[in-house]
């Protein structure tokens, strides 16, 4: 999410796509900043990950997955998280995520 000033009404959905074989970012589409923001992230071991936010939807292939860390954040703070689910599997049950 990005705004274009600090009074906008919208942030723009931006998808930023860094991976080996380089990198690169693209406008989706647009969301107001007053509402609440839903969103899934879905990523696979063989390397197809989808992002939704909204009604926008996208999808992008990476080298296959080994076993690894997710982390939530923001990076300037303005953000803030709930009700966030993690599993390991889209076939298992979502379960709350709780910090070790």
């Amino acid at each position: 999410m990005a705004a274009p000033s600090s009074d906008a009404a919208e942030f723009e959905v931006v998808i930023n796509i860094n991976r080996g074989d380089g990198h690169g970012s693209e406008v989706i589409g647009t969301t107001p900043t007053a509402e609440t923001i839903p969103f899934s992230i879905t990523l696979h071991e063989n390397g197809d990950a989808s992002v939704e936010i909204r009604d926008y939807k996208y999808a992008t292939k990476f080298v296959p997955l080994t076993k690894g860390k997710g982390v939530f954040f923001c990076s300037t703070g303005e953000f803030q998280f709930s009700e966030l689910a993690a599993s390991t599997s889209i076939n298992k049950p979502s379960a709350p995520y709780s910090p070790h």
